[in-house]
């Protein structure tokens, strides 16, 4: 749980700075429609050539055509949160508005080992966002382009990626978008924890479920300890409501040597699946994730689609434990502290579970 508290913390920050960047909706144009409408690949690529577009005039932190790309992102997440009923597809269709290039059609690439003294040095006068194609289809390297002060255009591959297909834009090194160990899916406005996040160093302790409501954070948390290989070990399940959003989370612990009421993020990493459901309606599915702990969360509004209550959710998934004799004793513990709405069973090394609602 307290993992999302740093993801709440980032949304309230989003959100005051929504109310600075974005006062309106920004509508697409009736020629923007026209474009998408041709099934091109690109609206500001529609004859299937990449032009990198003038740098503009003075200096802008955020080239215009990329800032009225972030604006229309921003205002789509921000009707979703206001009523959780906005268009599924509007984000996909605005991603499909952003300019796509093949390496011959960029211009010279930009190796930086420090970022922002090489942006200083550079003198960047302006920021464009494009998608540079990759070998996988529908899938894009997301490309920063930067003017220099003389208007030259360089362009820095990120290590962020778009997949059309699914709607993902996530960091391939794991640790999440821009370091902050959430990666986002634009079709589903859902959020997804990565494995190697910067939470890992933090670990858990009672203190994190006790100061979650502030964060407006209210969970059903389950735990189940036990010892193998010398160590103790906690399994834990969560679901509920996070900030604007419907969530849960699996994690994998080892308890602290020195501190005593200190869990330290296992080391041992192990494939989690996980489902979260109300009633008969499948809120997301993950799929499985070699990880310590995964993590969901989608977006919903108190005004047009209620938050729904720990208590009302469904969580199902599997675990995949590394030895026989690490899932025995878990499945102990699971035995004799199981609620009476959970149930599991075990093929071979991998645990199903099913936590489900409860009146």
């Amino acid at each position: 749980m307290k993992q999302f508290l740093s993801h709440a913390a980032a949304l309230l920050l989003a959100l005051c700075l929504a109310a600075a960047a974005a006062p309106m909706a920004l509508a697409t144009t009736p020629q923007e429609e026209a474009v998408l409408a041709t099934g091109q690949r690109s609206m500001n690529k529609p004859e299937g050539v990449f032009t990198v577009p003038e740098t503009p005039a003075g200096l802008r932190l955020f080239h215009p055509l990329t800032l009225r790309a972030g604006r229309l992102l921003l205002d789509n997440a921000l009707e979703q949160l206001r009523t959780g009923q906005a268009d599924p597809d509007a984000m996909r269709r605005i991603m499909a508005y952003a300019p796509i290039a093949m390496d011959e059609e960029l211009p010279p690439v930009q190796e930086w080992d420090d970022p922002l003294r090489n942006m200083l040095e550079y003198g960047v006068r302006s920021i464009y966002i494009a998608l540079r194609e990759t070998d996988r289809p529908g899938v894009y390297q997301i490309v920063t382009l930067y003017y220099n002060r003389d208007g030259e255009a360089r362009w820095a591959p990120q290590n962020i990626e778009y997949d059309s297909n699914t709607g993902w834009i996530y960091d391939t090194a794991d640790i999440g978008l821009l370091g902050t160990g959430f990666d986002y899916n634009v079709v589903g406005y859902l959020v997804r924890a990565t494995p190697d996040s910067w939470e890992r160093s933090i670990g858990f302790n009672w203190l994190f479920d006790t100061l979650a409501p502030l964060l407006f954070v209210y969970v059903d948390g389950l735990r189940f300890t036990f010892s193998y290989n010398g160590h103790d070990w906690a399994l834990w399940f969560w679901k509920g409501v996070y900030l604007l959003s419907n969530g849960a989370e699996v994690g994998i612990y080892e308890k602290d040597p020195v501190r005593p009421l200190h869990w330290n993020a296992s080391d041992t990493m192990l494939d989690i699946s996980m489902k979260v459901y109300q009633g008969d309606t499948l809120f997301f599915d993950y799929g499985t994730q070699r990880t310590w702990w995964t993590g969901g969360f989608k977006y919903g509004s108190v005004r047009g689609t209620p938050l729904v209550r720990p208590k009302q959710l469904r969580l199902t998934g599997t675990i995949l434990f590394e030895e026989q004799e690490m899932l025995d004793a878990f499945l102990v513990s699971f035995e004799e502290n199981k609620p009476a709405n959970m149930t599991g069973s075990a093929q071979g090394l991998l645990f199903s579970f099913d936590w489900a609602a409860s009146a």
